[in-house]
C-alpha cells in the first residue's frame, strides 16, 4: 500500500473516489464502521492505518470479483458463439432462437457456473482468471460441458437459479 501524503478531508475524499460512494456514510458502511468514526478522523486529522489496510484489501477484493466475473462472461459469450456456429440444417433458425432464449435465461446461472470453475481452476493452478478464461474459450470439451449442462436445465430451473 502507498502512504497517501496530504490532508485528512483529502485521504478521506480519495477514499469515497475509489469506493464509488458519495457521503461519509456510505463510505462507513464499506468499512464496517460508523459515520461518526468518519468525523472522528476528521476531528483528529488521521485515518488509523488499519482502517487504511482494511480499505485496500476491499478494494483489491473488488477488482479481483469484478476480473471473475467479466472472464466468466468471456467464457459465456463464446458458448453462445460455439452452440449457435454448430446448428445447421433446415430447422437452424428455430434452434438458434431456442438457444439464444436459453442463454438469455440461464445468463445468471451460466455465469455463476462459469465462476465456480474459474475460482476452482485458480484455487488449483494458482494462474490469472483471465488467462484461464482464454483457455476455456479454445478448449471445446469444456464449451460442450457447458453446453450440456444448460440443455439438461429445465426454464424454471433456470429463472430460479438466475433470481
Amino acid at each position: 500500500m502507498i502512504d497517501f501524503v496530504g490532508e485528512v478531508e483529502d485521504v478521506i475524499n480519495e477514499m469515497k473516489l475509489r469506493a464509488l460512494v458519495a457521503t461519509d456514510t456510505e463510505l462507513a458502511s464499506a468499512l464496517g464502521t460508523t459515520q461518526s468514526n468518519v468525523s472522528t478522523w476528521r476531528k483528529r486529522g488521521a485515518v488509523p492505518k488499519s482502517t487504511l489496510l482494511k480499505f485496500e484489501q476491499i478494494i483489491a477484493e473488488r477488482v479481483n470479483e469484478s476480473l471473475l466475473h467479466v472472464a466468466s462472461r468471456m467464457v459465456a459469450y463464446r458458448l453462445a458463439e460455439y452452440w449457435i456456429s454448430g446448428l445447421t440444417g433446415p430447422a437452424a433458425n428455430e434452434k438458434r432462437w431456442v438457444v439464444t432464449t436459453c442463454l438469455a435465461y440461464g445468463h445468471f446461472a451460466l455465469i455463476r457456473a462459469i465462476e465456480h470453475n474459474i475460482e476452482s481452476e485458480f484455487l488449483r493452478t494458482g494462474l490469472p482468471y483471465m488467462e484461464i478464461a482464454a483457455g476455456y474459450i479454445k478448449e471445446e470439451a469444456f464449451l460442450n460441458k457447458l453446453k450440456e449442462w444448460m440443455q439438461k436445465q429445465s426454464f424454471d430451473e433456470i429463472l430460479a437459479q438466475s433470481t
